[in-house]
């Protein structure tokens, strides 16, 4: 069998990657910052959490399944004066 005719999970018509959608406010070295920031956010009734499965605590708002519905959070975030950026994130199903 040639390498090439070889199905990857991402040609297989029953591969379906589940994406979510989260609005970043803030990545910090110092746990301490995100966790002023997820406070300042909460606070405000925003839904924020904060990611530290990598070398920054990210502080994240909210998880959609559909990008408009994130696009949406931005303004509001970006409304309210804090710097954003839209984040997706993908798992295999």
């Amino acid at each position: 069998m040639n390498p090439s005719d070889k199905n990857t999970d991402s040609e297989s018509p029953n591969f379906s990657p589940s994406v979510t959608y989260s609005v970043q406010v803030g990545a910090f070295r110092n746990p301490a910052y995100a966790r002023r920031l997820l406070n300042e956010l909460t606070e405000m009734d925003f839904p924020a959490r904060i990611d530290d499965s990598s070398q920054y605590d990210r502080v994240l708002v909210g998880q959609f399944d559909v990008l408009n519905d994130a696009a949406m959070m931005e303004r509001r975030l970006k409304q309210s004066g804090y710097p954003t950026v839209i984040v997706s994130f993908s798992e295999e199903a």
